[in-house]
C-alpha cells in the first residue's frame, strides 16, 4: 500500500495567492463562461460529453501507467508499452475519419 503525505499548508499558499490577484485586480470581470447558456439541452449535453471525454484521456494517458508502475510493479517501458495498441487504434482511427 503506498502513503503519500500531503502538505496542508500549500492549499492556504494558494488561496492567499488568488486572494493577491484578485486584489490586484487580475480576476476576470466577467466569467468566461455565461451559465445561462446550460439552459439549453444541446450545450449542456455537449458539455457533459466533453467532461467524460476529457476524463477518459487522462485516465488513459496519466492514470494506468501510474497504476501498473505502483500497484503492478511494471517498469515505466512495460507501462508505456500497455499504451501502445489504444496509440495504433487511434492512428487508425484519425485516418478513417478525415
Amino acid at each position: 500500500m503506498v502513503f503519500v503525505s500531503v502538505d496542508h499548508g500549500s492549499s492556504h499558499r494558494g488561496r492567499l495567492c488568488l486572494h493577491g490577484l484578485d486584489r490586484l485586480g487580475v480576476a476576470p470581470s466577467e466569467p468566461c463562461r455565461d451559465i445561462h447558456l446550460f439552459k439549453k439541452r444541446k450545450f449542456r449535453d455537449g458539455d457533459v460529453l466533453q467532461l467524460y471525454a476529457g476524463t477518459r484521456l487522462y485516465s488513459t494517458t496519466v492514470m494506468i501507467p501510474q497504476f501498473l508502475q505502483v500497484q503492478l510493479g511494471y517498469p515505466a517501458v512495460k507501462a508505456g508499452e500497455a499504451l501502445a495498441g489504444g496509440g495504433i487504434i487511434m492512428i487508425c482511427c484519425c485516418r478513417s475519419s478525415g
